[in-house]
């Protein structure tokens, strides 16, 4: 069937498979992104609930780069840090 269609059809579906596997590509992707990140969220989780210093803490947090909860730790200690020597 596909084999008997025009030169039209045939680049189109082409172009269709392409795409798909472009997004494929895209979803897998952003599916091994968001689990790296929340694993990095959980260590990050069970430094935080151990640690009893916000120093050793935020050097910790430095070393995951895809973890949100360590991202906005980060910003809260560093605005912290700014607003105590001001």
């Amino acid at each position: 069937m596909v084999l008997q269609a025009g030169y039209i059809v045939k680049c189109v579906l082409i172009i269709l498979l392409i795409f798909s596997v472009t997004s494929w590509t895209i979803i897998f992707y952003k599916w091994r992104l968001f689990s790296k990140a929340d694993d990095e969220n959980a260590t990050f989780m069970n430094i935080y609930n151990v640690s009893k210093s916000t120093k050793y803490l935020y050097t910790s947090s430095k070393k995951f780069k895809l973890s949100p909860l360590a991202r906005l730790f980060k910003s809260v200690y560093s605005e912290k840090a700014y607003t105590d020597n001001q």
